[in-house]
């Protein structure tokens, strides 16, 4: 297929609609689709809400993202954006339910992407360093995510001031890698499980940061290996990037499973760097629960506390 270089061009798919006799739903199961196939499409024109299938092409390749669009998302609102990647061999149908942000998306009226990674002999994958790099595969990953909050722009505005990034293992990396070298697009970032492949960044502006690590995984280990970094070092450096202050460990637990928790708050245009470290936790999108709030709304609320010019 010839490049296109930019150049994305889209087509259309609704995926949030029942379909009678085959048991899906507006929770959009996995494999779930109105159109045949469950092939991709474009965005609707008429900013209506739902669950988008959404086809883009990008540098030669057919792409793909998922776009939640809720029902309390207004046009005119300063509305944000997160980003929500999924981890290698992975998918965003899947990634879409098992870490589900759905719920923190309606009550802030904010649209939630969750893009579908590239084949690699079959797996899908994220490139999170500049080409060339230590990625997988040549693929522009950062490109595409460029194309796709273009096209998302122009069909649902939002504030690009407002735009977050998390991700799961690869998808992790991922969003740190965007963080690091798209700064420009981002203005906090989370990441579940997983770590940061390049540092020395030049950054447009500060950016906060969330991370979640458990320390029985035994896929990117807690206290990092000959391949990655520990999760304390990828704190450690956006704490000195956004030249946060130092925090006390604090303690609680759900179930008996014990969470630390870490806040550096008081960083360059009020940013902030927090870590919890998850006792006896795998290499899983993790999910814990205590004074009435999850690990999914932590990390949300914490990702759209900030915009590129700091803390709201």
């Amino acid at each position: 297929m010839q490049k296109t270089g930019s150049t994305a061009m889209v087509r259309v798919a609704t995926l949030a609609v029942a379909v009678l006799g085959l048991g899906c739903s507006a929770s959009f199961g996995v494999g779930c689709s109105s159109s045949p196939n469950g092939e991709a499409g474009e965005l609707p024109a008429d900013r209506s809400p739902g669950t988008f299938l959404v086809g883009l092409e990008h540098d030669g390749l057919q792409r793909e993202f998922i776009a939640y669009v809720p029902e309390t998302y207004d046009a005119t609102a300063d509305t944000p954006l997160v980003l929500n990647f999924h981890g290698f061999e992975g998918g965003a149908r899947y990634h879409l339910e098992d870490s589900d942000l759905r719920t923190q998306a309606d009550r802030a009226g904010a649209i939630l992407l969750v893009p579908q990674g590239a084949e690699l002999d079959g797996s899908p994958h994220w490139n999170p360093s500049r080409l060339g790099g230590d990625n997988k595969s040549s693929v522009d990953d950062f490109g595409f995510v460029e194309a796709m909050l273009n096209e998302v722009q122009v069909a649902y505005p939002y504030n690009a001031d407002r735009v977050s990034a998390v991700g799961y293992s690869n998808g992790g990396m991922m969003a740190m890698g965007l963080a690091c070298e798209r700064s420009h697009l981002i203005a906090s970032a989370g990441v579940m499980s997983g770590t940061m492949l390049d540092v020395g960044c030049e950054l447009s502006h500060p950016i906060s940061v969330i991370s979640i690590h458990g320390t029985r995984d035994d896929t990117i280990p807690y206290d990092g290996n000959g391949d990655y970094r520990s999760a304390l070092d990828v704190v450690d450096y956006w704490r000195g990037a956004n030249e946060t202050e130092n925090a006390e460990e604090v303690t609680f637990t759900d179930g008996g499973t014990l969470i630390s928790h870490w806040a550096y708050e008081g960083g360059t245009a009020g940013t902030a760097v927090h870590h919890y470290r998850v006792d006896g936790g795998y290499h899983v999108w993790l999910q814990f629960t205590a004074d009435g709030q999850s690990s999914n709304d932590r990390i949300w609320n914490f990702l759209t506390a900030y915009s590129v010019h700091g803390q709201l």
